[in-house]
């Protein structure tokens, strides 16, 4: 029951069909070689997503490597899908596009509503301090050699997570 994504074929020919739902209510690790269509099928199941976001809201993060192709390839499926609801008439598109919140940290001019440094209430200073540079440091190139900074870091983060602070 419910939408379905063509993932391919049979041997037999007969259509791969998979449940939506046994794809975003699961856990699942896609690997294959470099060509070996990763990013493509990925970006099937991304389109099925898009299309049924109406009858089927789950939720979609898109997070890619150096290379991008897959982020791209999202944003354009994105823009598709907004051409195509657009021809629905503007309320279509205009919902759709509420929901799409595009968080890009290559970006040097990114306007978003996402924050690191947005200490959730009641949140100790010192622990969500840490967290944040912890996590700094785990996704930036050379973090081992950031570690001697870590400490006037974390005190940076507990300045600029104060919620007097904007």
């Amino acid at each position: 029951a419910g939408p379905h994504v063509v993932l391919g074929n049979t041997e037999s020919g007969e259509p791969l069909q998979i449940p939506l739902r046994e794809l975003v209510e699961s856990h699942g690790l896609l690997t294959a070689g470099t060509g070996g269509g990763k990013t493509m099928t990925t970006l099937l199941i991304v389109k099925r997503l898009l299309e049924t976001a109406e009858q089927y809201p789950a939720g979609l993060a898109v997070v890619d490597g150096a290379k991008s192709d897959l982020f791209m390839g999202t944003l354009y499926l994105i823009q598709r899908r907004l051409e195509e609801l657009s021809k629905f008439g503007p309320d279509a598109a205009s919902k759709f596009r509420r929901r799409i919140r595009i968080i890009d940290f290559a970006a040097p001019d990114v306007v978003s509503p996402f924050n690191l440094l947005a200490r959730w209430p009641d949140a100790d200073a010192d622990a969500f301090a840490g967290h944040v540079v912890d996590l700094f440091l785990d996704v930036l190139p050379g973090g081992d050699a950031l570690k001697l900074a870590a400490a006037p870091l974390k005190s940076l983060v507990q300045i600029l997570s104060e919620p007097e602070v904007d």
